[in-house]
């Protein structure tokens, strides 16, 4: 009875007016686990360690994985990328492949190597392709060429031998009309039927090489032409594989963006208020599974916690 009296005076004794303790303030909150929703890799995080968000904010932004037939596509892309490469270059006569412009940029996750390395080889195929068709034609040209310049020396030695016999005639004839029979042991009479004979014989010599020599003329005209003809036919060959590797592209162009367009970046949101941490060492680049954790936000409750150690008397 002393005691439950002690209590109840201790009870409605009045306390001092102002009374300052010590006390710890603990806030009710709530840990919510944030998970990544997709397969991919972190493209970046949109929110700083311990920074305040609010409800549907984005917090990390997440490329999902390729599908495989997407990636099956671009790198069936690049191929015909390079393909064009090595035709334009053929059409250009050129023997080196030269990158398209921004291609690896665009693509960074596909090896260009091997791609590159076997149209290169596809291109020197190409050239000796090409060489065996055009070269013999061509040696055939440059012997042809070579037989025509030798005729026309044999004509231009042969029409300066036939100055010399006329020159000679003429001197002949002039003796003859001066009544000259016998100049230098030779007979002036017989010396100009001679020399009649070998202007008549040196004539039907040039008209023989005359016409080897428009034989020849006409051959290599006919060689040109049908070096010319290959020529056309084999870029007419080049451009109708351009036209075919371009139409391809352009196929597949569409299949490609369609499949981009359902292929796009993934942003985590909050799901309510409250402060986000993401997951230590999380990292840009880093890759992630679906459902794994990739941080934590803490939303605070309405009710706190007040714990203190106030004197006895109190």
């Amino acid at each position: 009875l002393t005691t439950l009296s002690l209590l109840a005076w201790i009870a409605t004794r009045p306390v001092e007016k102002q009374l300052v303790i010590s006390a710890i303030l603990t806030a009710s909150s709530d840990d919510i686990a944030i998970s990544s929703p997709v397969d991919g890799f972190v493209q970046a995080i949109l929110t700083p360690p311990g920074g305040w968000v609010t409800e549907g904010d984005p917090l990390i932004q997440i490329e999902p994985t390729q599908p495989a037939e997407l990636s099956k596509l671009e790198r069936e892309w690049v191929a015909l990328k390079i393909r064009e490469a090595r035709l334009r270059a053929r059409l250009d006569g050129k023997h080196m492949l030269t990158y398209p412009s921004n291609l690896a940029d665009q693509f960074p996750k596909i090896d260009f190597g091997l791609l590159w390395e076997r149209e290169q080889v596809r291109l020197n195929d190409s050239v000796a392709e090409e060489s065996e068709l055009l070269d013999p034609i061509q040696r055939s040209i440059e012997a042809t060429l070579s037989e025509l310049v030798k005729k026309q020396a044999e004509i231009s030695a042969m029409q300066k031998r036939l100055a010399k016999v006329q020159g000679r005639q003429r001197n002949a004839a002039a003796l003859k009309k001066k009544n000259v029979i016998y100049e230098d042991g030779v007979y002036t009479e017989q010396l100009l039927q001679t020399l009649k004979q070998a202007r008549r014989d040196i004539n039907r010599e040039l008209t023989g090489l005359a016409e080897v020599e428009k034989q020849i003329t006409a051959q290599l005209s006919s060689l040109r032409d049908e070096l010319s003809q290959r020529q056309e036919d084999y870029q007419a060959k080049l451009r109708r594989q351009l036209e075919k590797t371009l139409s391809v592209e352009d196929g597949l162009a569409a299949r490609l963006q369609n499949l981009k367009a359902e292929h796009h970046l993934v942003a985590q949101n909050a799901a309510e208020s409250g402060l986000f941490n993401p997951r230590p060492q999380l990292s840009v680049g880093q890759k992630v599974d679906r459902g794994e954790n990739i941080g934590h936000l803490r939303v605070p409750g309405d009710n706190a916690i007040v714990e203190g150690n106030p004197p006895r008397y109190a």
